[in-house]
């Protein structure tokens, strides 16, 4: 009698558990401005890693910060975790132009990290620049396009760290 019944609610069970909508538990990072100034702003991204593979999808600069940011320099890229969150993965983070060309400096087009790798640590922060290749200082590159920035190698879940983007005029 309970088999009968089981396999009635056999094929219900196995949609559910195959087709789940993958949105339970996604990764995601919530962007706020963390300082703005008359010359300087700090794009200050809050991210939680997927609640199964750590992961958080790719972030497009918004249009509000593309407007206030255009014609700024990328000066630097800082990540930490949050205190008393899960801590995160050593992981790499890359800074994609509009061409898809990571200005942290990946040798391959951005499958590997150049100054970008491991810059998510678990314990510390950690800061970088912009790849040498892209300029120096006052010739870091400007901002023409909406940049996106990615996060890889990063599998705890639900782990919780700041990537910050500063720029300047």
């Amino acid at each position: 009698m309970w088999l009968k019944r089981f396999q009635n609610w056999l094929p219900v069970i196995l949609l559910t558990v195959f087709f789940a909508p993958p949105a339970f538990g996604a990764g995601s990072c919530t962007p706020s401005w963390a300082y703005q100034g008359a010359l300087s702003h700090q794009l200050l991204f809050d991210c939680t890693g997927d609640a199964v593979d750590g992961s958080i999808p790719d972030i497009e600069m918004g249009d509000a910060a593309f407007a206030l940011l255009q014609g700024h320099r990328l000066e630097f890229v800082s990540a930490w975790p949050v205190s008393g969150g899960t801590a995160p993965d050593a992981a790499d983070v890359f800074v994609f132009d509009v061409y898809g060309e990571d200005l942290l400096g990946s040798p391959d087009g951005g499958t590997t990290a150049g100054q970008g790798a491991n810059l998510i640590d678990p314990d510390y922060k950690q800061t970088t620049q912009p790849f040498p290749n892209k300029g120096v200082g006052p010739n870091f590159p400007i901002i023409t396009h909406k940049y996106t920035l990615r996060v890889t190698g990063q599998a705890t879940a639900s782990a919780r760290y700041y990537v910050m983007l500063g720029f300047a005029k």
